[in-house]
């Protein structure tokens, strides 16, 4: 993920946070104004300080508060401190400019992929060994024509020391009636085993639709990951809608809370690692799944299962009434009120 301009909002932390990381229209994350950060060991930019954008705080103002210290910042906390009008002007002209930039680069690439098809020719490039490896994983022939699952033998892809290439199998994501919204890439042979998925550069990432043939239903199973989520429609859930995140952290941004706001049930089935507590945690950690419960509120359930979602289909064979069972036993979150500043 790109680092971008520090909100204006948050002008009073220009000379106290870094890394700054746009997360959703509405929230940003960054440094620790108190405690620090750093880049993590696999590249990826701190995020423990959330930022909110008035929009998204309780009190309707700009507030921040980190995921490990627990320190809390709001607009004007230091009293009667001044920001240079400058410093603000600034941040707005570079926000607008990035803002302007991001937009035409993504019509740019969307136009790419839509006029030419792209993902019809990846789909074609499919063989009988890569047409194998998706039965082997779950997905029938048929379901993959369905889908545009697709492959290309050489995909370059940025490391910390430059870039590389690898085979990869490509997952395009469509939104309901097919329209294209980005590509993902399963990266056969990447420099580290769990940095697999890359998203197309420029069109950033989407909730993944199993059937964009089909509006999203009232009852709604929202996977981690969409070969995952696949693999639950195609073997356990014909007849409602499954979704997928593309992972347990990238769930605020890519779409999916408007899309399934006003369902009637919404059952979140992550990877199990999600519940064990990071060593670093600080006190007021919470699993990403009952994160995500808390923001969709009271049709939510989360599903706690010993087992990937493909695992359970694939390797211990888990059937339509294990699937109900494991519905059944999913648990509603006590529902956290806004932090206020």
């Amino acid at each position: 993920m790109r680092e971008v301009t520090l909100p204006s909002e948050f002008a009073e932390l220009s000379n106290s946070v870094q890394y700054v990381q746009r997360k959703s229209p509405h929230e940003y994350s960054s440094s620790c104004p108190k405690c620090g950060g750093c880049i993590h060991p696999d590249g990826e930019p701190p995020d423990r300080f959330v930022l909110l954008m008035p929009e998204r705080s309780y009190a309707g103002i700009p507030f921040g508060f980190c995921r490990v210290c627990g320190y809390k910042w709001w607009q004007g906390q230091d009293g009667n401190k001044n920001v240079d009008p400058a410093v603000i002007a600034e941040l707005e002209r570079q926000a607008k400019a990035a803002e302007t930039k991001r937009n035409a680069d993504r019509l740019t690439k969307l136009q790419q992929f839509s006029t030419g098809e792209l993902w019809n020719e990846l789909h074609r490039r499919m063989g009988e060994e890569q047409r194998g490896w998706w039965m082997k994983n779950g997905i029938p022939e048929d379901w993959q024509d369905y889908l545009r699952l697709g492959y290309t033998p050489k995909r370059s892809y940025r490391t910390k020391t430059g870039y590389e290439y690898s085979p990869a199998y490509t997952i395009p994501y469509f939104g309901y009636g097919f329209v294209f919204k980005t590509m993902q890439y399963r990266l056969c042979n990447p420099s580290a085993l769990a940095d697999r998925y890359r998203f197309e550069q420029d069109l950033g990432t989407s909730f993944y639709m199993t059937t964009p043939s089909q509006k999203i239903g009232d009852e709604v199973v929202v996977c981690e990951g969409a070969k995952k989520g696949m693999v639950v429609k195609i073997w356990g859930e014909p007849n409602i809608t499954v979704l997928s995140v593309p992972s347990k952290n990238d769930w605020r941004n890519c779409g999916v809370l408007e899309e399934v706001k006003d369902c009637g049930r919404i059952y979140i089935w992550f990877d199990p690692d999600c519940f064990i507590r990071p060593a670093n945690a600080g006190n007021n950690w919470q699993p990403q799944p009952v994160l995500f419960a808390n923001e969709i509120g009271n049709n939510a359930r989360v599903i706690e299962c010993p087992v990937k979602a493909d695992d359970a289909f694939i390797h211990y064979h888990m059937d339509m009434a294990e699937m109900f069972a494991l519905k059944r036993q999913a648990f509603k979150v006590r529902l956290n009120t806004r932090t206020k500043p």
